[in-house]
């Protein structure tokens, strides 16, 4: 029997990775927590490309608009 999570958090702990791709490039990955990506507020869809940008001292991730 699958449980389902009845509780949402709107903010909680992730984790910037760097990865070192085979060609030598490095990229950053983000980890976004499931208790966030569960909440039904999330705006995001898997594999949405989104627009990032750096503000100051922080990292906003926005939908590209059509």
């Amino acid at each position: 029997m699958k449980v389902e999570f009845a509780e949402y958090v709107d903010e909680d702990i992730g984790r910037v990775y760097k990865y070192r791709r085979g060609t030598g490039s490095n990229q950053y990955i983000i980890r976004v927590p499931a208790s966030l990506g569960r909440n039904p507020k999330f705006p995001f869809t898997d594999k949405e490309p989104v627009k990032i940008r750096i503000e100051e001292n922080r990292l906003v991730v926005e939908k590209i608009k059509h």
